[in-house]
């Protein structure tokens, strides 16, 4: 199964929880490709283990934060059967905008809470 997981970034940088979030992709018996907004963090995304793809989304809109144009952004290039995001305010306002749009896995989606954050 396809699995897309929404890269988070710090910055210019890759958040760890995205490799938490591939693991969790590979763990369902997954094959995970994983979409960076803005280019943030392919070089790192693509040293993760188990990561099949990554996929620099790259853009305007990725100048600063709107979640709205980001996951519509990142809906133009996600195929996956499942779509995985972070459950931090950037990935549930990303994950729900692209399910409210139609992203095709919409029914599927799942938002991961990176360690500490509640």
């Amino acid at each position: 199964m396809d699995v897309t997981v929404i890269a988070e970034s710090s910055g210019d940088r890759l958040h760890p929880v995205t490799a938490q979030l591939v693991g969790a992709a590979v763990t369902i018996g997954g094959t995970p490709t994983v979409l960076c907004a803005g280019g943030f963090g392919a070089e790192d995304a693509a040293s993760i283990s188990g990561v099949a793809k990554v996929i620099s989304v790259v853009g305007d809109c990725f100048g600063s934060f709107d979640g709205g144009a980001w996951a519509e952004a990142l809906n133009s290039v996600s195929g996956g059967d499942v779509i995985i995001a972070a459950a931090t305010p950037a990935g549930r306002e990303i994950a729900a905008t692209m399910a409210a749009c139609g992203a095709s896995p919409s029914s599927k989606m799942r938002l991961d809470w990176p360690p500490g954050y509640r």
